[in-house]
């Protein structure tokens, strides 16, 4: 029977103190006469908090990826897919993106003769995820817009980015973003012929109906299937056009179109000249909701009608100042639970890009909003508009108090690398985007920056520079080249590499040194259990686990109990272990590429997280400065840590866990300070017991224990109470497959 058992059973009697008494005494005595070592007959856990390590102040954190369509169609509040036609125009220039053969690309080397990558050494490093192959899917971007009928001729024209902003129109930012735009222009303009990032041509959709014909351009947002309108709420549709009648009709109707939902009417500008751009906006207010609805725009022959971009969003997000508010409101709350005390953004294979083509460039996401052009997701199938760029995530990490981890391509994609002689561009890219965050507000990038609203430039004390390219054609050559470049202009930086280059070929003096480097994992619930062995044995420079999840497609808790498990060893090696985040953050239920993800959405808006979301918010919530050190003479499948709020231990966590299906009884020994050999024969009278709040994450069948929308969670904390004797002994019992959190305070134990 648990001792904690024990107590409650016998509080009640007057011979409770006596057999409470005899058991402490004789766990006391038998533990100090063994130097604190664990009796035979027990599994024992004992938690030293007055032998500590500093922790990092950055440790648990978050990973966006635009993968699963977190940002498009998620946390990005744009609710129509390809908004602004560049994807359109994109694959029709390149069809090959939208073809099923893009699932099937193998890596291609630019160079047969690329020099062996570096060779990993410890069992740590071996056991990161360093692909070698190429994560791609085909585009449905092509079906985003429709023509209705299909015979109607729609054709894709060029249009100027010097009057792709028109001067103080109704809802397009005003003067604001004209400042942008030129700015924007500038800064490429004095870039010219020294940047990876030239700028791209903008496109228009326009329509020619003839005599008598009426043309409809149809929308059905990001699913493709529709999206949903709640009741009695207000959405703002703005676009931008060129042509057509002097009164433009806009509805909002059923997939079939037999039934409307709602109309609205936008007038050009009286005496607005009809062959030049006008920005026209308006408010959709809906009395009933409905869900799969489609956008559809009516244009009547024979007047031809251009549409430059064409935007739907929640009216709340828009500012008085006619600004948008870019974030979804219930995602972010959702970020706010979880508390990420650094955010590394975007990528993942996102910013490699399946080729150099198709990889990430962060010029291609600022500046104001219509001018963004956007890229391929190719490695996850879908259109990034850029909606959400440099500027945004900066913006949010400084809102959910998070250290930005600024993730930088380096010249390297999944199938090609640059040759290390032709960086420059690559490198002056890089240096331009640190300039845009942290250079003045005179400078050519930080005019850019000002020009979007922020002045003031960010905080931003990390950088990464690649992703799992340690395996890639000239990697090390390449982070030698990025980190030279950044340290002379930015010497304070903290560089992130993508593996231990301690020792790499090449790396005499300090040009392949790093602050830490990235372990990514993502295995099993019982191979990411095991993971801690590896951990507990690395000796070598500090690591980030900046990715990491117990693979299980259907998100159920035994993957979240391996996953804390893992956690809790990576919390003892904090001395080792500086980062850790779950990824990938965010999925829309309905557009999943990948599983599991941390936070779930759907069309409806709803959100979940899933029971790894439990986990990792009661570990962020948990977390300290120090952690204490904890040995453990358990049987298999046992866990453990601790953390204390401040260095004196006042406020101290200890996360127990168990991945067993039966549940075992522990000894458990909480020293707050170093014990004399002498301490039993101080013991004049029976040790008080003291009651300790206590949180269990626990469910029956963690096998099959997943959360889903509407329903109540099952994986969440139940709170109960420890019984300890004040000199921090106690047995307690673990339920199969269970987190255990216990709270002290500086009056629990001696």
């Amino acid at each position: 029977m648990p001792f904690s058992m024990a107590v409650r059973i016998l509080a009640g009697s007057a011979i409770a103190g006596v057999v409470i008494f005899h058991w402490a005494l004789l766990a006391t005595r038998v533990g100090d006469s063994m130097h604190e070592r664990c009796p035979d007959c027990t599994s024992c856990v004992t938690v030293n908090l007055h032998e500590t390590q500093p922790m990092s102040p950055v440790m648990y954190g978050a990973f966006f990826e635009e993968i699963n369509h977190a940002g498009e169609g998620g946390l990005h509040v744009e609710m129509l897919r390809d908004w602004s036609f560049e994807a359109r125009a994109h694959l029709t220039q390149h069809p090959e993106l939208g073809r099923d053969s893009a699932n099937h690309m193998e890596p291609r080397p630019v160079d047969a003769s690329v020099p062996l990558p570096y060779k990993r050494k410890t069992t740590l490093q071996s056991l990161s995820m360093d692909p070698e192959s190429v994560a791609s899917a085909k585009l449905r971007d092509m079906e985003a817009w429709r023509v209705v009928p299909d015979n109607i001729q729609a054709t894709l024209e060029e249009v100027d980015a010097a009057l792709a902003v028109t001067p103080g129109a109704l809802g397009a930012g005003g003067p604001a973003n004209d400042v942008g735009a030129a700015a924007l222009a500038a800064a490429y303009a004095a870039a010219a012929g020294n940047t990876a990032t030239p700028p791209r041509a903008l496109h228009a959709l326009c329509l020619h109906p003839r005599d008598g014909e009426v043309a409809q351009v149809v929308n059905s947002g990001h699913t493709l299937e529709g999206f949903t309108l709640h009741p009695a709420t207000d959405y703002t549709l703005r676009m931008r056009v060129k042509g057509g009648p002097d009164t433009l009709q806009a509805a909002i109707t059923s997939p079939a179109g037999d039934k409307v939902y709602t109309r609205l009417s936008l007038e050009r500008p009286v005496g607005g000249d009809a062959q030049a751009w006008h920005t026209l906006a308006g408010t959709i207010s809906t009395k009933e909701g409905g869900a799969h609805l489609r956008l559809v725009i009516r244009a009547k022959g024979p007047e031809q009608l251009c549409l430059d971009w064409v935007s739907l969003t929640p009216a709340a997000a828009w500012g008085t100042d006619g600004r948008l508010d870019p974030f979804h409101p219930g995602l972010v709350a959702k970020l706010r639970e979880l508390a990420p005390q650094h955010l590394r953004f975007p990528g993942g294979a996102y910013v490699e890009g399946t080729t150099l083509a198709t990889a990430y460039r962060w010029k291609w996401g600022v500046g104001p909003r219509e001018l963004r052009p956007g890229h391929p997701d190719a490695n996850w199938g879908y259109w990034s508009s850029g909606g959400l760029g440099l500027h945004e995530w900066l913006d949010l990490a400084e809102a959910l108090g998070s250290e930005p981890i600024w993730v930088l391509n380096v010249g390297i994609s999944q199938s090609e690398s640059v040759a290390p002689q032709d960086l420059a561009p690559w490198v002056q890219d890089g240096l331009d985007s640190l300039e845009y965050v942290l250079g003045p507000p005179d400078s050519k990038w930080g005019a850019v920056r000002a020009a979007a609203g922020r002045p003031e430039p960010w905080t931003l004390r990390w950088l990464t520079l690649g992703n799992e390219e340690c395996m890639r054609p000239w990697y090390v050559a390449h982070y030698r080249v990025f980190a030279a470049a950044v340290r002379a202009r930015y010497p304070a930086m903290k560089l992130i590499a993508n593996c231990d280059l301690t020792g790499a070929p090449g790396s005499e003096g300090n040009n392949t040194a790093f602050s830490l480097w990235e372990f990514h994992s993502y295995r099993s619930p019982t191979d990411t259990w095991t993971l801690r062995d590896a951990v507990d044995a690395y000796q070598g420079p500090p690591v980030g686990v900046t990715e990491f999840a117990a693979m299980s497609g259907s998100e159920v808790a035994l993957g979240a109990v391996a996953e804390a498990g893992l956690m809790a060893a990576l919390e003892r090696n904090c001395h080792k272990v500086h980062m850790v985040a779950f990824a990938p953050l965010l999925a829309h239920d309905a557009l999943r590429s990948w599983r599991p993800d941390l936070i779930v959405f759907n069309e409806a808006g709803q959100v979940i997280g899933i029971p790894s979301f439990t986990v990792q918010r009661m570990f962020r919530q948990y977390a300290g400065t120090v952690c204490g050190k904890v040995r453990l003479e358990v049987l298999p499948g046992i866990e453990g840590s601790a953390t204390c709020a401040n260095a004196s231990c006042d406020s101290s966590e200890i996360k127990l866990v168990n991945f067993n299906n039966q549940a075992q009884t522990i000894s458990l020994r909480i020293r707050r300070h170093a014990r004399s050999l002498l301490a039993p024969l101080r013991l004049r009278s029976a040790p008080r017991v003291r009651s300790v709040a206590m949180s269990q994450l626990h469910v029956e069948h963690p096998e099959t224990v997943t959360h889903a929308f509407g329903a109540k969670p099952a994986f969440v904390p139940r709170d109960t109470v420890l019984m300890v004797s004040e000199n921090g002994d106690t047995l307690l019992s673990l339920p199969p497959y269970s987190v255990t959190f216990i709270h002290l305070t500086q009056h629990s134990v001696l």
